[in-house]
């Protein structure tokens, strides 16, 4: 999708009830059950990121999905950047009630990910680059 120059795989503007996105292996079953979104905005395991974004009560986000020829004029904070194993073709991104979701074609094995918001904590503008390492 051309968005402002570049192309995007996918842009919404989105109210995210819980204030979760998450970046992973549709296989994953890593919970994050030990993360604190107060003491942590981010919190990433060998197969998904589990990211705190503002919640549908403040507000819709801006999320948009790319494989790094685009660039978000509205992000400039590194939320994260590292890499994300998958056992099969995909990653996905997804809000945490499962209402929002992107897949996005990757070979297996490692990708690397960098997440770009507007502001750390309560971001309202979230842009996920999906790349090779």
């Amino acid at each position: 999708m051309p968005v402002n120059g570049g192309e995007a795989l996918g842009v919404v503007r989105y109210g995210v009830e819980r204030g979760l996105i998450i970046v992973e292996d549709p296989a994953s079953r890593d919970g994050h059950e030990d993360w604190d979104p107060a003491a942590g905005f981010v919190s990433a395991g060998p197969d998904s990121i589990y990211l705190s974004v503002q919640p549908a009560v403040d507000g819709p986000i801006d999320l948009v999905v790319s494989d790094g020829r685009y660039h978000s004029p509205k992000t400039a904070y590194v939320y994260f950047d590292g890499l994300l194993r998958t056992a099969g073709p995909y990653v996905v991104v997804r809000d945490s009630d499962d209402v929002l979701r992107f897949s996005v074609r990757r070979p297996p094995g490692d990708s690397r990910v960098r997440v770009l918001v507007d502001e750390p904590g309560l971001a309202a503008a979230v842009h996920i680059i999906i790349s090779s390492p």
